[in-house]
């Protein structure tokens, strides 16, 4: 057993040695190496700048990317989906003031313009619906103007994206097995990108 030690010490020492008398410590070539990479910067990706900038002009004014990528069809859906939402935050806030004004009063002791159609329970029951409805209609407009900006993203991104004849993808049969005992099938997806 001790010898097994020394051995797996020994092996390790050698491992380490090779390892490190591998490695240069000349420091000029590692000067150069730093300044020169220094110097090169690495080109960006057009495709990238451009779909940036769509997403940019969507940021700042909705449905100016698809404009931009001349996708007009898009304009009507963000335009019509935001004034539907825009609609029902709205009419949900006027809602929720005039259910909230009329409980306050109910419980004051006051009379409100819903005695004898709602019990002060509903009228906070109503209350509630209507701050959460409109709290709704806010996230799906926060959600729209991402979706809007995203959509033009991705969409630069798609215009330019290499569908050409040398992309290939092939679906083959594979036969899986476990511990050489127990096989189950399945699928395999094989990409080729030919240059």
């Amino acid at each position: 057993m001790p010898s097994f030690k020394c051995i797996a010490l020994l092996c390790v020492f050698i491992v380490s040695y090779s390892v490190g008398y591998g490695q240069s410590n000349d420091s000029t070539t590692t000067q150069q190496d730093t300044t020169a990479s220094s110097k090169q910067k690495k080109p960006k990706n057009p495709q990238n700048i451009a779909a940036s900038k769509a997403a940019r002009m969507s940021a700042i004014v909705p449905g100016l990317g698809q404009i931009h990528n001349k996708r007009y069809w898009k304009l009507p859906i963000i335009y019509g989906g935001g004034a539907i939402i825009t609609y029902f935050a709205i009419t949900n806030n006027q809602d929720f003031y005039t259910y909230k004004g009329a409980y306050e009063t109910r419980v004051a002791g006051g009379t409100d313009a819903f005695v004898g159609i709602y019990s002060t329970e509903q009228l906070k029951t109503l209350q509630d619906d209507a701050r959460r409805y409109r709290d709704m209609s806010i996230i799906f407009g926060v959600g729209l103007y991402a979706l809007n900006i995203l959509d033009a993203y991705v969409d630069r991104h798609l215009m330019e994206f290499d569908v050409g004849d040398d992309l290939s993808m092939h679906v083959r049969p594979f036969l899986y097995t476990a511990n050489y005992r127990q096989f189950a099938p399945g699928l395999t997806l094989n990409f080729a990108l030919k240059k």
